[in-house]
């Protein structure tokens, strides 16, 4: 009786697909399909276009990375800060650089709204706090935000569909879902049909979202690619305050 060997995580998931050096290998097939990398506000439903997007909820710093390779071959995305992040503040200063160098590139910057933060929100209620998250990021940032997309939406939010909110697009809005090929990378893997096998399909529309925290130099698990910012985060932020307490010569004391 023939032996089947199983099939490891890293095959089932492709682990392999999920680094920089693949993700630039993605960008090259795009623009070989012949589509034109656009904004929100700015693409043309008549032409063969790609909106890129990266909600960014672990990794400031992998955001960063994946927007110099981007800018480095003239391509220009949307990278969407969630003001309510469990895992970096958007005003921390080192956090607030990276977003500034990002817009700088030209790459824009909108915003990731957490539906969950708030309770009984709904659609006579949803534009007030839309409006507020907009606003503190315009203010900050010195930018129009154009666009929002959902953290965590509830099933409300998914189907919700309407094109615009506090002067911002919606990235759930029906037109997107009905009529754009979407693809994600959600958790760190492919949940449907991967980037290749999208590009594959040669539509003439396509949505792609990455969360730049799965997107590495090296091939690693999703468990790995995330406890590696998490842990990274939480060592650089101890070492920094520890030169901060050695420089005004205050003790670290323990038992």
């Amino acid at each position: 009786m023939e032996v089947t060997s199983p099939v490891s995580n890293s095959e089932k998931y492709a682990f392999k697909e999920f680094t920089l050096e693949a993700y630039a290998t993605y960008l090259e097939r795009i623009k070989e399909g012949g589509y034109t990398f656009a904004f929100y506000h700015n693409f043309d439903r008549d032409t063969k276009f790609c909106l890129l997007r990266h909600d960014v909820d672990f990794s400031p710093m992998r955001a960063l990375k994946m927007a110099r390779l981007e800018a480095a071959k003239d391509i220009y995305s949307t990278y969407f800060i969630q003001p309510h992040c469990r895992f970096y503040h958007p005003l921390e200063k080192k956090v607030f650089d990276i977003f500034k160098e990002i817009k700088a590139m030209g790459h824009e910057l909108a915003l990731h709204f957490d539906f969950a933060f708030y309770e009984g929100l709904n659609e006579e209620n949803i534009g007030d706090k839309l409006t507020l998250e907009k606003s503190f990021l315009e203010n900050f940032f010195e930018t129009e935000i154009n666009v929002f997309s959902f953290h965590n939406p509830n099933e409300w939010a998914i189907s919700w569909g309407e094109w615009e909110a506090a002067g911002m697009i919606n990235t759930y809005a029906d037109y997107f879902r009905e009529q754009v090929r979407y693809g994600s990378d959600s958790n760190g893997i492919w949940r449907n049909e991967s980037f290749n096998q999208i590009i594959d399909l040669h539509a003439e529309r396509l949505q792609l979202l990455t969360h730049p925290v799965w997107w590495t130099e090296e091939v690693s698990s999703p468990k790995e690619r995330a406890l590696s910012c998490i842990e990274g985060r939480a060592k650089e932020n101890l070492e920094s305050q520890l030169k901060i307490w050695e420089k005004w010569g205050r003790d670290f004391i323990d038992w």
